[in-house]
């Protein structure tokens, strides 16, 4: 589902970027964050796997690193990626790593709440709620 992203989403859902600010010392993140997202459309994708699956390893496997330009041929930063934190840093901006993943089942419902709102959860059916 395509969502066309308020700055409060963007913010709540990347707040360990703004809480670590002094992580980035070369660009001002809540200009970056409001510039590259605010007023865009995202697609925002649920997943579950099965009982005991570890789905968040699954996925970040298939991701590969956040730095497209160190990620593994054949994940999809590797092969859709075009950006690299070496760029990114260089012009003052965060890196388009071109997909974010929960990092695990809270997360997920974190950030469903965050992007869907927290009281939508007929969007997804009954039996996945509790794999979310």
């Amino acid at each position: 589902m395509n969502v066309t992203v308020a700055d409060w989403q963007i913010f709540v859902h990347y707040w360990d970027l703004l809480v670590n600010a002094d992580w980035f010392t070369d660009r001002e993140v809540v200009s970056c964050l409001r510039d590259s997202y605010v007023g865009q459309q995202v697609t925002v994708a649920l997943a579950h796997g099965s009982e005991g699956a570890d789905t968040p390893t699954v996925v970040r496997s298939l991701l590969g690193h956040f730095d497209p330009s160190k990620a593994t041929p054949g994940t999809l930063r590797a092969d859709y990626g075009v950006d690299s934190l070496e760029l990114a840093s260089a012009q003052g901006r965060l890196v388009d790593n071109l997909i974010h993943s929960s990092d695990d089942s809270v997360a997920s419902c974190r950030d469903f709440g965050i992007w869907y709102g927290a009281n939508r959860w007929n969007l997804i059916a009954p039996t996945e709620v509790g794999s979310a």
